[in-house]
């Protein structure tokens, strides 16, 4: 068996220990819920919203802020699918 990066072996461990986090028994959709929200820490870190008080050029932090809103976009749909697992 090969060795995973560290973001796939995050992911695996998240399948595998949400049963343990919540010391019972857990079914498919909550594991998949977990491993989709571990996925979505790796793939779009909910990192900080760029300052306008910053040193960027006014075109560069308007870029950075489109990139901020699609990064946080993609983040919540993946989020939402977990949720919805999860309420099943």
């Amino acid at each position: 068996m090969t060795t995973l990066s560290p973001a796939a072996q995050s992911v695996l461990d998240a399948y595998y220990t949400e049963a343990d986090r919540l010391d019972r028994e857990v079914s498919h959709e909550e594991m998949l819920a977990a491993t989709l929200r571990a996925a979505a820490d790796q793939v779009v870190p909910d990192g900080p919203k760029p300052s306008a008080n910053s040193d960027f050029h006014l075109m560069n932090w308007t870029k950075s802020l489109d990139q901020y809103y699609q990064r946080q976009q993609t983040r919540d749909e993946l989020l939402a699918i977990a949720d919805e697992l999860e309420a099943q």
